[in-house]
């Protein structure tokens, strides 16, 4: 490919990937009343984890707080769930694109991977953008909590998380493409045992025993503990790293599952002559 086309062909991405910025921006301002009811849920619902969070003044809990490092249950709390909209927001893509949208792009100029991301920027992805500033500035200023954002580490506990988070984006993509359907029990299982198995509000050393199993089978798990091991324990990543390669080895095998998930799913749609959604 020469300078001129491979300029070219940059350029044509980029212009893609701006007009499905600007189009989600449209969409995302035109809608005031319905803006503002949200805004203000969103607002009431960080309120509402937070107060609840500071209600629960329990001794036996203090040991399970230290192990993530936390002064309080207002701080887990808070921070358990804005790790899970961080985690959330990093999805490059909606799994529900392919369904619909992989046949008329397969053979199109443009790239599937930044068609999927341009198409990913729509009202909700700034919806979560919102959902996740409002939880940062409420912790912060309402609740003073301390998140340090800015933590090396922290961010590569999101990223590896992320990739976790894309290898089950890439299974629901490749299912629904042969089945048709919304869901499929893989990201079914891990998304519904996200809240209650993962320590986003709960700390996992308080759940019995088998249900801690499940704890540890969830990629999320470590990405909550060290998330705020990192963001409010102030952990390094020399501390953090030997529990940070199980993370990342769970990530990987959901990465690789995804991939080869998604590459089967989309081989047999094309043998049956489904790749079309409907």
């Amino acid at each position: 490919m020469s300078s001129e086309v491979r300029s070219g062909w940059w350029e044509a991405h980029a212009r893609l990937v701006a007009t499905g910025f600007a189009n989600a921006m449209r969409s995302y301002f035109s809608i005031r009343s319905q803006a503002a009811m949200k805004i203000l849920g969103i607002l009431m619902e960080a309120g509402v984890w937070g107060t609840l969070g500071t209600l629960i003044v329990n001794p036996s809990l203090q040991e399970s707080l230290k192990f993530y490092m936390t002064p309080d249950m207002v701080t887990f709390m808070l921070s358990g769930l804005i790790i899970n909209r961080l985690v959330e927001m990093a999805q490059l893509f909606q799994p529900f694109f392919f369904r619909s949208n992989y046949k008329v792009y397969h053979n199109r100029p443009f790239n599937l991977w930044i068609v999927a991301f341009a198409s990913n920027l729509d009202s909700t992805f700034f919806w979560g953008l919102t959902s996740l500033v409002i939880y940062i500035l409420v912790a912060t200023f309402v609740f003073k909590v301390h998140i340090n954002l800015l933590s090396g580490a922290f961010w590569l506990v999101i990223l590896i998380g992320a990739l976790y988070r894309l290898g089950l984006n890439l299974v629901t993509a490749g299912w629904t493409m042969v089945t048709k359907s919304l869901e499929d029990p893989i990201t079914w299982f891990f998304s519904n045992t996200s809240r209650l198995f993962t320590g986003e509000l709960i700390p996992i050393t308080v759940l019995p025993p088998l249900l801690r199993f499940v704890s540890g089978m969830h990629p999320k798990t470590y990405v909550q503990t060290l998330g705020r091991q990192t963001a409010v324990g102030g952990a390094t990543v020399v501390e953090i790293l030997p529990r940070v390669w199980t993370l990342l080895f769970a990530s990987t095998v959901f990465l690789a599952l995804g991939i080869l998930t998604f590459k089967v799913c989309v081989s047999r749609a094309k043998r049956e002559g489904t790749l079309k959604w409907g």
